[in-house]
């Protein structure tokens, strides 16, 4: 028995109401750890780049909700952009679940992107959404300017490539609204200190 994924499951439960099982199709969870902007130069994570530490950060984190392969949910236009696709996590016309109970969050586009830009999704990445309190509501890291296409923004708006191009102090990073379900779930106007603020960060089963 997968013990972790019983006691996420419980602690789950105060958002459904309900019991938790993961769901059997593609999943995109939530870290229950938070990160600052500087990936890279977190001595803790194994992996040679940010984003390889990001996944990593993903596959450590105690939310995860099988055993199964995540990557982050970020962008810096460069080891991870979703307009060329390079190492890009998510694929095209495909259903993608909240980690628990097969809720569906909506399907992606043949651009491997979601739409919510365009219209609301069937549901939040957040198991809670609508229904957590007020103060529950999360932000997680993106580094997305664009919510229609996910186009990563310049260094200032990924944490300076999420630490790998250099320093992330001055820097910024684009935060994403969990509980949304429109394109605030992706790409906001705002932005905060790299190192000032630490987010979590969707994770995205292979």
């Amino acid at each position: 028995m997968n013990y972790r994924v019983l006691i996420l499951a419980l602690l789950l439960t105060g958002c459904s109401g309900g019991n938790n099982t993961p769901s059997t199709g593609l999943k995109i969870f939530i870290t229950e750890e938070t990160h600052a902007g500087d990936f890279a130069g977190d001595p803790t994570l194994p992996g040679t780049t940010a984003i390889q530490k990001a996944d990593a950060f993903c596959n450590s984190s105690r939310s995860k909700p099988s055993d199964d392969t995540y990557k982050a949910l970020i962008v810096d236009g460069t080891s991870r952009d979703a307009v060329s696709l390079t190492d890009w996590v998510l694929k095209p016309d495909t259903d993608y679940y909240q980690a628990f109970n097969d809720v569906l969050i909506d399907r992606t586009t043949n651009a491997a992107i979601f739409a919510a830009y365009y219209r609301s999704m069937k549901n939040p990445i957040d198991p809670c959404g609508k229904n957590c309190a007020p103060e529950k509501q999360r932000t997680v890291w993106t580094g997305m300017i664009d919510a229609s296409t996910f186009e990563a923004g310049t260094a200032f708006y990924n944490c300076n490539e999420w630490g790998q191009a250099g320093s992330i102090t001055s820097q910024s990073g684009v935060f994403s609204l969990t509980t949304e379900i429109d394109g605030r779930a992706f790409a906001t106007n705002g932005y905060a200190g790299c190192t000032t603020h630490q987010f979590p960060v969707y994770c995205v089963q292979q």
